[in-house]
């Protein structure tokens, strides 16, 4: 689910930078993965993909992204 990978690649970047939001961005991720298995639209297992990809996109982007400020 691209919606769900979306939402999860957000939630695990704000976590990074504030813990208490990134909680709140984490839960909200997960409604939209639940959002999308209640409408029918997904499997979810989908669900569960999207969640783990959006997780490592995060994990690769923002190391870049942190990586490039310090250099600086």
């Amino acid at each position: 689910s691209t919606h769900t990978a979306v939402a999860f690649a957000l939630s695990v970047t704000i976590l990074k930078h504030d813990k208490k939001v990134g909680i709140l961005y984490l839960i909200m991720a997960s409604l939209v993965g639940i959002a999308r298995i209640m409408a029918h639209v997904h499997y979810p297992i989908d669900i569960a993909f999207g969640a783990l990809l959006g997780t490592i996109i995060s994990r690769l982007t923002s190391s870049k992204h942190f990586d490039r400020l310090l250099i600086r």
